[in-house]
């Protein structure tokens, strides 16, 4: 195939249906728990040729543990299998193969494992002359003898062909990683093990290399994800206060009506302005007018509830959406943060300014079930209180100062 014809396309295309339904069984069922699985496939080339591959496939996974693709690493084995089925049907065919073959190839007695044959391949990846190979064993090599030897005893109980890897010793003292394919087979009137067996130094390189880079990969997701989150958050904050902004407010007005609806619980939007701004500002000038609101916002931060929405609505006004509040409730909270905010000061050179601030609040349902109407009402209400307090002249200056 060419990639063209094969990318975006599912494996299963090269199915031959000659592969035993129970290893796509075991294949999906250690995969899909995190794990590696390693096992032969018989399949079909584009032009119909059946071939065998021998396959690694490990899943790739998010920083939160998630599978999100799969890897795998195939080789064709196809002469490999074609030569094993020939060492049973031939002797003479076996000695070809078996001293050509590219791959190291050893067979050893499966009781004693005394080394009974060993090609020139598996003495040049070893280091040992053909007399000093067959005086080893089986396990003598191995890095992992224990290991080893339980491979061998479960390839012996199952008569089948075992795929694994481990970590063998050449004869000046080098440990190295091999890929190992051993079966049990009767040779010369006894029970042995054929071994096939690969250098696979490189490849473990070649894997923990696409490990780290797929590490890396998911750290630089990672950062970007923190980055988009935090620019989120901060495109919905007010730059002075650092409450939510008008549009996110918005948004949540209709996500918290939503809410209130569907749990039939009510729900309190109070509607707040600072008392004298102009005047302040006049007197004060402008930055200290910034600073105002600013404890004001930091204030309303620290007597909202967590499940409280606070926001700079505009200005010097500020709305607060109440969740599961009705509007008894509201107005008693509302009574407490003017309390609250009497033992607030700005210093000022010899003097401590006081904010004050003029509120007012409609609820869910007991007012509208339209939210729109009911933000409209805690509106009219705020600007009736701020009327009131102009006729009765009872308002103090937004800053009232006192030494």
């Amino acid at each position: 195939y060419s990639p063209a014809e094969v990318i975006g396309k599912n494996p299963r295309i090269l199915k031959s249906g000659k592969t035993l339904p129970e290893v796509y069984t075991e294949l999906w069922e250690k995969i899909s728990n995190g794990n590696e699985w390693r096992g032969e496939f018989c399949n079909r080339k584009k032009n119909g040729d059946l071939y065998w591959e021998s396959a690694s496939i490990s899943p790739i996974m998010d920083e939160n543990g998630a599978i999100t693709h799969y890897v795998a690493i195939k080789e064709d084995i196809t002469e490999r299998k074609q030569m094993m089925e020939n060492l049973k049907e031939s002797e003479e065919k076996y000695h070809k193969l078996f001293n050509n073959e590219i791959n190291a190839i050893c067979i050893f007695d499966a009781e004693t494992k005394k080394f009974l044959d060993v090609n020139n391949a598996y003495l040049r990846l070893y280091g040992y002359t053909r007399e000093e190979a067959l005086n080893l064993t089986a396990d003598s090599v191995s890095a992992e003898q224990e290991e080893t030897n339980r491979a061998i005893e479960k390839a012996k109980a199952t008569e089948g062909i075992i795929v694994t890897e481990r970590k063998h010793r050449k004869k000046d003292g080098t440990v190295f990683q091999v890929d190992i394919s051993a079966g049990v087979y009767t040779w010369k009137g006894r029970s042995v093990m054929f071994a096939v067996l690969r250098d696979i130094t490189e490849r473990k390189k070649a894997e923990a290399a696409l490990s780290l880079s797929n590490e890396k990969l998911n750290q630089k997701i990672a950062e970007i994800e923190k980055l988009h989150i935090a620019l989120q958050e901060q495109a919905a904050r007010d730059p002075l206060t650092r409450l939510y902004n008008r549009r996110y407010m918005e948004e949540a007005l209709t996500r918290e009506h939503a809410r209130a609806s569907r749990k039939n619980e009510p729900l309190s939007v109070v509607m707040i302005d600072l008392d004298g701004l102009k005047k302040f500002n006049d007197t004060y000038g402008h930055d200290m007018g910034d600073q105002a609101i600013r404890i004001f916002g930091n204030q309303l931060k620290l007597m909202a509830r967590a499940e409280d929405i606070a926001c700079r609505y505009g200005g010097d006004e500020f709305l607060v959406i109440l969740y599961n509040t009705d509007i008894e409730t509201a107005v008693q909270r509302v009574n407490g943060w003017h309390k609250k905010m009497e033992m607030v000061g700005i210093p000022y050179q010899e003097t401590k300014l006081h904010i004050t601030f003029s509120a007012g609040i409609a609820a869910y349902p007991t007012h509208s079930k339209n939210i729109d109407e009911v933000v409209k009402m805690a509106d009219d209400a705020l600007y009736q209180e701020k009327r009131r307090k102009a006729q009765s002249q009872e308002c103090p200056s937004r800053a009232s100062a006192q030494k």
